[in-house]
């Protein structure tokens, strides 16, 4: 257990933690209602997509005091890691939190709500009406998931608990295991409404992944106009927040941007193929 107020101490699991497609040996929890990978998140998170927070997980986030006689309390077990705040709202100390969370090697997570849990008082941070905030996030305020009707909620008072596992990065399978014409070099392959059809279909799973929504892509025009740098353009608007937003390395494109009027090379094509596979 560990007893304090603005806190976070780390843990190593003994086990592989999988979390929006990276695996975490560590967790970092602070006495303010959540964990986090990667690195420590030293404050409570006011709204869970804050920009700059680390990949984390709330089941209680608020304003809480975890000093003594209250604690933070722990099992670590090749099963899971489970995580207990027996803690008081900072503000009105009257107030008792009873909150855990728990995850699993398999990626599943769980809240858990007993007796207390309601807030009355004020974030001693922001001087606002304390709320709880619920939720995950991926580690960028490009996407985050809440749970509707305990996310910033002011009681959770022996709430039912909750329980998810988050998406992984599993839709990537599901893109063409070989492209047709699995490399596209100038001068040596055909352009085809299939290169684009087959990339379109893989950056929207992405986009799904990461909970963006569909892309309507412009018709093709193959075999009549020729394709433009906006059909390029398109795609790569299209894919480059969907990376960002599953915290995958950034497409590397040669040429930024392709503008009216420039010739459409297969390397643009392979560009983006590189960068969903």
């Amino acid at each position: 257990m560990f007893q304090g107020d603005e806190t976070t101490y780390y843990a190593d699991l003994a086990f592989t933690f999988p979390y929006y497609g990276h695996d975490y040996s560590r967790i970092y929890v602070n006495d303010n209602g959540l964990v986090s990978f990667g690195y420590a998140s030293f404050i409570r998170e006011r709204g869970i997509g804050n920009t700059g927070s680390p990949p984390l997980i709330a089941p209680f986030s608020a304003d809480l005091d975890c000093r003594s006689p209250y604690a933070v309390y722990r099992y670590s077990g090749t099963d899971r890691f489970t995580v207990r705040w027996a803690c008081v709202e900072w503000s009105q100390p009257a107030n008792l939190v009873n909150v855990a969370m728990t995850i699993r090697p398999d990626g599943s997570i769980q809240f858990d709500y007993g007796s207390g849990n309601a807030l009355s008082g004020l974030d001693g941070y922001t001087h606002l009406a304390d709320v709880a905030t619920v939720g995950l996030n991926r580690g960028t305020d490009m996407f985050s998931q809440t749970v509707s009707g305990y996310d910033q909620a002011t009681s959770l008072t022996s709430a039912a608990s909750v329980t998810f596992t988050p998406a992984v990065e599993t839709a990537i399978a599901t893109c063409p295991a070989t492209f047709t014409d699995p490399t596209l070099t100038g001068g040596g392959t055909t352009i085809k409404a299939v290169h684009f059809t087959e990339l379109r279909t893989c950056i929207n799973q992405l986009r799904t992944l990461a909970g963006l929504s569909q892309m309507t892509f412009s018709p093709l025009s193959l075999g009549g106009a020729p394709v433009t740098a906006a059909t390029i353009m398109q795609m790569r608007n299209a894919l480059d927040p969907a990376l960002s937003a599953l915290v995958r390395p950034a497409a590397a494109y040669g040429r930024i941007p392709i503008i009216a009027g420039m010739t459409i090379l297969a390397s643009d094509l392979q560009e983006i193929r590189n960068a969903v596979k």
